[in-house]
Formats: structure tokens, sequence, C-alpha cells
């Protein structure tokens, strides 16, 4: 459906303008809201779709004023199975990015830019926290982790902690089918002095 709205139209006691611009001032509450009752099954209760744009940005949220809060929640409480999911990104025909999904923090001191929580004790062997596949790729990257900084810390750039871990395998590297090449590579064009190791390896309590 469709409708003309002139530009004197109110909603809430609010004006709304002849290209739809929604505006308020209340502290809470909704200042717009789409509600639907039935059993949706469609491909959108909400839609924004500006499939001629080539630049810009289809949807924009801006809160420049938060501190504790959060711009955009997504929340459901049924008990998501299979292929459900809460949110779905896909850009099937991207062949160049630096980024399909980019998070910018670069004011971050503490804290992390991603944090993820998973099953906890809940969690079956074949759950996880992040689940990266590659397909058939023959080259490229996983994961790269990479800092400009001449780092110094101790906590490193990856770190797997499992202090409570007594029995399994806390990494484990496959590589099934290597027959010339190397399963872990550890290189330093540095010149390697003192106590400085490519690999260290602690078992203090080793008995």
């Amino acid at each position: 459906n469709s409708c003309a709205l002139p530009a004197a139209t109110t909603v809430g006691g609010s004006p709304i303008s002849a290209q739809g611009n929604v505006t308020g001032s209340n502290t809470t509450g909704a200042t717009f809201s789409v509600t639907n009752t039935g059993v949706y099954t469609g491909v959108g209760a909400f839609q924004v779709v500006a499939n001629s744009a080539t630049t810009g940005v289809a949807s924009l949220m801006t809160a420049n004023a938060l501190t504790t809060g959060t711009v955009l929640s997504l929340t459901s409480t049924g008990t998501i199975v299979t292929t459900g999911e809460v949110l779905n990104i896909a850009a099937d025909t991207a062949t160049t990015s630096t980024g399909i999904v980019r998070i910018s923090a670069t004011g971050l001191t503490d804290g992390f830019a991603m944090a993820i929580t998973s099953g906890g004790a809940n969690q079956t062997a074949s759950g996880g926290g992040i689940n990266l596949s590659m397909g058939a790729a023959t080259v490229g990257t996983g994961i790269a982790v990479t800092t400009t900084g001449v780092y110094t810390g101790s906590t490193g750039l990856i770190a797997l902690t499992a202090n409570s871990a007594t029995t399994g395998s806390i990494a484990v590297v496959t590589a099934n089918g290597l027959t010339s090449g190397t399963g872990m590579l550890i290189t330093s064009s540095g010149t390697m002095t003192t106590t400085g190791n490519l690999l260290t390896l602690t078992g203090n309590s080793a008995t």
C-alpha cells in the first residue's frame, strides 16, 4: 500500500514531512515503530531498498551522544535451530573488498572491538565460538593478525587460555595431505640475542 503524506501530517503529535521524515523529542518509547502480529514468513517486515545505489549509504543510524547505550540491538527469544540466525550478511557477488564487514574503533584503549560469548558449559563437541570456512581455497589467509607497532606485550597477539583443562588438546593443526609443506612455520629476520627465542616451551610442573 502507498499513500501521500501532506506536509501538515503529524504522527503522535510530531510533524511528518511529505518526504516521510519522522521527528520526535521523546525520551522513552519508540519514535517510529513497525509491529506485525501475524506469523510472518515474508522477506522483511521492515525494508530499506535502494537497488539503484552505487555509492553512498543505504541505511544510516547515528547516536553521537552515546556513552553506555547501544546503537543497534538485535534480539530473539526464540529457540533458534539449524539454519536460523539473528543476523545474515550476504555479498556473494563481491570480488574485491577491504572487508565485507568492517569495524573501526581507533579510539579504543581498553576492552575489545568484538566480543563473542558462546554456549559455555552447554556447548557440545560440534559447537564453537567462530566457524571460518574458506571453501576450496588453495591460497590466501584464513586469519590475519597484524600490528605495525613495536609490540612488547606479554599477552600475545594470539592468546589461547584454558587453565582449567586437564586433558584434551588446546591447539590442533591438521594437515593430513601434507607431503613437502610445513605444518607450522615460525620465522624471524631479526638478530636473536641473549634470551631471544623463536619458540619457548615451558612445563615447570611436568614430572
